[in-house]
């Protein structure tokens, strides 16, 4: 059965936060209205005397590690010629299409387009400049889709057919999420998966097994450009396992993490008041699937960084665990008492640039990350708090 699909780009929303309990002081609207602290970036910080804050449910101490790190690198740009014509075509036969020399790019290729607001495919003969939407190569063992240069979308046509019985209109992008339900999610570290194990093209698969692979191959394949970056290491967050018939599919979150240390996952957008167009956090999670035994069908990867960092430098952290404390403290009100609900030291991602991110500048730095709760309040159900670990400077990201 023919399905509609929607856009990958549609998967880099997060979706809307959860309200989470807070106790209070007091709820009156104009009370609300006085909670949070007008500036919402700002380095001159009172240390508070935690009075404000339900800590209950974090870590009574987080030590600072022996390194921190820095890092920037410069921004990937929009699609040009080279990228169309030459890089393109290399990374789809890296993985798995045809070598450059036996590629016609000119019939394989498809552009997506949208003109007088409707969306078109054509092939890049066909192609009259218009905006790129996405750019996309789909044969019967591959397809692949960039709808940026840092972005990656690529499964096996044929083993998803072959697996799932499912047919789609090319040239859209096939979403497992779209076609079924899980049967079964496994939060790693919090749910025991000893022993079991899944159906997986007619083989049985240990679940353990399957994540050590996964976590291998996005980690240290040199293969699979764009997505090994050195000093990087993927590491599985939770498994959706689906079922096709007598087989199974198992759907891998993933985050990164730099020398143990995680990249904050959960960012998406800019901070308040700040010029959206001039920084912007970027999600770090990806995702992979597993059809077949030791082999990854599908990878979707949402990683701005180089492969190789123009510059990584070591950070000098002034501000600990118990001071990062005093400074939120300080600067949330005194009218309220919000309830921490999740405390870590954390690597931001985030990109500046001069009007379009995508010519901007990537940037690593280690920053305290708090989940703050603020339910029952007008302007938020909960916030992510940053203070930067060198300078104590506060963002708010929500």
């Amino acid at each position: 059965m023919i399905m509609k699909h929607q856009k990958l780009l549609i998967l880099l929303c997060l979706s809307g936060f959860l309200a989470a309990g807070c106790q209070k002081a007091d709820t009156s609207s104009q009370k609300e209205s006085e909670t949070l602290s007008e500036q919402t970036m700002q380095t001159d910080f009172i240390l508070g005397d935690l009075s404000n804050l339900d800590c209950s449910v974090i870590e009574s101490e987080i030590p600072l590690p022996d390194q921190l790190y820095k890092m920037e690198s410069r921004g990937e740009g929009e699609w040009n010629d080279d990228k169309i014509y030459k890089e393109f075509p290399k990374l789809i036969a890296a993985y798995g299409g045809p070598k450059e020399d036996e590629l016609d790019a000119g019939k394989d290729i498809l552009i997506e387009t949208w003109k007088d607001a409707n969306r078109s495919f054509v092939s890049l003969d066909e192609w009259n400049q218009e905006e790129i939407f996405d750019i996309m190569y789909c044969s019967d063992s591959l397809y692949f889709s960039m709808n940026s240069i840092r972005q990656i979308f690529t499964f096996q046509p044929d083993i998803v057919t072959q697996i799932t019985d499912e047919d789609w209109e090319r040239p859209y992008v096939w979403l497992i999420n779209e076609h079924a339900e899980p049967i079964q999610t496994y939060e790693i570290g919090k749910d025991d998966i000893t022993g079991i194990s899944y159906r997986l093209d007619g083989q049985e698969v240990s679940l353990e097994e399957a994540i050590i692979f996964a976590e291998k191959t996005m980690t240290e394949n040199k293969d699979l450009p764009l997505i090994s970056t050195p000093g990087f290491e993927y590491r599985v967050e939770s498994v959706q396992i689906y079922q096709f018939g007598k087989n199974n599919a198992l759907h891998f979150t993933m985050n990164l993490y730099y020398q143990g240390i995680k990249l904050a996952p959960e960012l998406n957008g800019a901070p308040e008041n700040a010029n959206a167009s001039d920084v912007s956090y970027i999600p770090t999670l990806n995702k992979c699937t597993m059809f077949q035994k030791d082999k990854l069908g599908g990878i979707y990867i949402f990683d701005f960084l180089n492969e190789k960092q123009d510059s990584t430098a070591i950070a000098k952290p002034t501000i600990n665990y118990k001071k990062a404390l005093q400074i939120l403290s300080g600067y949330l009100s005194n009218e309220h008492v919000f309830k921490i609900l999740d405390a870590e030291l954390v690597y931001s991602f985030y990109v500046k640039g001069n009007g379009d991110t995508a010519d901007g500048v990537n940037h690593i730095s280690p920053v305290w990350q708090f989940e703050v709760s603020t339910e029952m309040m007008q302007q938020y159900s909960k916030l992510f708090i940053l203070i930067d670990v060198e300078s104590g400077e506060i963002i708010e990201v929500c």
